[in-house]
């Protein structure tokens, strides 16, 4: 008897890189507004923004330089050499299609922060047509629209401030490394063959 590994699906911004820390940081030096994190309380950050500076925020993004320099979270490297054991994983995230280095850039980041090829990196805005086993991101919609597109799958919605009071469709709202290692193991179980 051998264990089926579950395939694992794995958005980048607000899972894996503290995106909203540098965009606040670049947001804040715009408006003179002092937002922190636990401020921001929807998932569309840009709506905290004027028109005009959310031009400047997205030329923010897009400059070169700007997802090479992001932080990722505490515990998020650790964790993922355990699911790496564990599962197949993949990496499903929406680039920003106005940048010319955001691509290159991203994938760059996550082989030298999680040793991760760009075979197994997805970027496309249209997650829920991915397949697999187990789906973990902080875009409530995405999450939704992969649980309606994967019925049979896991669908984690990776909790943050600014998705707490959404109530969207997951099978769970965790934000804890140990968990996901958790679920991962289990799925692993219940797919003997």
């Amino acid at each position: 008897m051998s264990l089926k590994r579950p395939r694992v699906l794995l958005d980048v911004d607000g899972v894996l890189a503290d995106f909203l820390n540098e965009f606040l940081e670049f947001g804040n030096s715009l408006t003179g507004v002092r937002y922190k994190k636990e401020d921001i309380k929807k998932w569309d950050i840009f709506s905290y923004f004027d028109e005009e500076n959310c031009k400047k925020c997205i030329k923010y993004l897009s400059d070169p330089g700007f997802a090479a320099g992001l932080e990722p979270y505490e515990g998020s490297k650790a964790a993922l050499e355990k699911i790496k054991e564990l599962a197949e994983l993949f990496i499903v995230t929406v680039p920003v299609y106005s940048s010319m280095t955001w691509v290159y850039e991203r994938t760059m980041w996550l082989k030298k922060h999680f040793n991760i090829n760009s075979d197994q990196i997805v970027y496309t805005a249209s997650k829920e047509l991915v397949t697999g086993d187990i789906f973990v991101d902080d875009r409530p919609e995405h999450v939704s629209a992969w649980k309606h597109q994967n019925p049979s799958g896991i669908a984690i919605l990776w909790s943050q401030e600014y998705n707490k009071l959404s109530e969207d469709i997951c099978d769970y709202r965790i934000n804890d490394w140990n968990t996901l290692v958790q679920i991962v193991k289990d799925a692993r179980k219940k797919n003997k063959y």
